[in-house]
């Protein structure tokens, strides 16, 4: 039974050293990702077709007006290649070339992290899904090694 009260007491230091900026809306809101849009592709080249740069276009303005600190991830998927390695393959490529898109055509500057989606296996078109989320690793220090370069 003395288990109990010592199990509190330090529930409420734990509870008493959470900054209070933690319980803002925002805050709590920024941690939550957002699924931008889905824009899928009927074309058989691995590259952005007509109908997914239009799409890509109309999202871009809200990209650009991010909140500092959001990242977008791009997720490609590709049916096209001979083998699943070569699947895995066009699907990043299919995302770098939406990213590409995105930073030289519309200015988007904020960070992009690239991977390959599972969700497409057994799909019959070819998609990269947006989302964007809070970078939880703004807050962590990262040291650097060595002397700092000029």
């Amino acid at each position: 039974m003395r288990l109990a009260p010592a199990l509190l007491t330090i529930l409420a230091a734990a509870m008493a050293s959470v900054p209070a900026h933690c319980n803002e809306p925002q805050q709590i809101r920024a941690l939550h990702d957002e699924l931008i849009a889905t824009i899928a592709s009927h074309s058989r080249s691995v590259c952005l077709d007509r109908e997914m740069i239009k799409n890509i276009d109309a999202l871009a303005p809200r990209l650009r007006a991010l909140v500092p600190g959001s990242v977008i991830l791009l997720e490609g998927y590709s049916r096209h290649g001979a083998g699943r390695e070569e699947q895995v393959r066009n699907s990043l490529y299919l995302a770098l070339e939406a990213q590409k898109y995105l930073r030289t055509m519309h200015g988007v500057t904020s960070d992009v992290y690239l991977a390959v989606s599972r969700d497409g296996q057994g799909s019959a078109t070819d998609f990269i899904r947006i989302s964007v989320f809070a970078d939880a690793f703004s807050a962590i220090h990262v040291a650097r090694v060595g002397a700092p370069s000029r």
